[in-house]
């Protein structure tokens, strides 16, 4: 009995694998990386700005966007200026919402509650090209529900940060409501409310497809490790 239990384990986990590590695939959001003009410069430098020493950026992707459930391993932003970009020291978190757009500004602690650390790095200055600047992250995050996607992306240059007010800029595209919101301060964290945006950030997402999770969990029955217990002594 134990043989067998160990042999179907094996057999489900050899599929599981499989199903995990189909092609991968690269998602741009917008389709096409469509983009707008008339961005403030604070909009235009996130998510990977460090004009401030602490820079701080959320942007919300619903699933209908992604139209993929899979692990993601990295994200791009698209950048379109540069002048003298200086490195930057990020942390990227992710989290899944049960919202398209924010509904009011709020703190980034509380947009940070709840969400998994993905990334923490420093981009050196040459990496800015461009185009679109890809992290690789270290902790991939499985998207496996029809809930939407925000992403928090912090730059911490910390002082009065390393650059211009517009060292590099990146694409970003209107969306129907507020799916982006950002806060920015000097010489320590910023901790009140952050600023609303239509204008959300360009991104592309690099993903394992997956199957998404839906209905509810089967019980199966656990296997006994014990040894099978000694047969009685045969009768003389």
């Amino acid at each position: 009995m134990i043989k067998k239990t160990s042999k179907y384990g094996s057999i489900l986990a050899f599929f599981l694998f499989i199903q995990i590590f189909k092609a991968q695939v690269s998602i741009t959001v917008p389709s096409g990386n469509l983009h707008s003009s008339g961005l403030t410069f604070a909009e235009w430098r996130k998510p990977l700005g460090s004009y401030f020493g602490y820079e701080r950026s959320a942007f919300i992707y619903t699933h209908t966007e992604i139209g993929q459930y899979g692990i993601i391993n990295s994200i791009s932003f698209y950048c379109d200026t540069l002048n003298n970009p200086g490195n930057t020291p990020l942390t990227v978190y992710m989290k899944e919402v049960d919202t398209a757009f924010f509904a009011s500004t709020s703190t980034v602690a509380n947009e940070e509650s709840g969400a998994v650390m993905v990334y923490s790095d420093t981009l050196s200055s040459a990496s800015f090209v461009k185009g679109w600047v890809t992290l690789t992250l270290t902790n991939p995050f499985l998207h496996a529900t029809s809930n939407a996607l925000e992403v928090i992306v912090e730059t911490n240059a910390t002082g009065t940060g390393n650059e211009v007010s517009l060292a590099k800029g990146f694409y970003h595209y209107v969306t129907s409501g507020y799916a982006f919101q950002y806060w920015s301060a000097d010489n320590t964290v910023p901790s009140g409310l952050g600023t609303l945006s239509y204008k959300r950030p360009n991104i592309q997402f690099d993903v394992n497809p997956v199957s998404g999770c839906s209905g509810t969990p089967v019980a199966g029955t656990a296997a006994s490790s014990s040894s099978p217990p000694p047969r009685a002594a045969a009768s003389s």
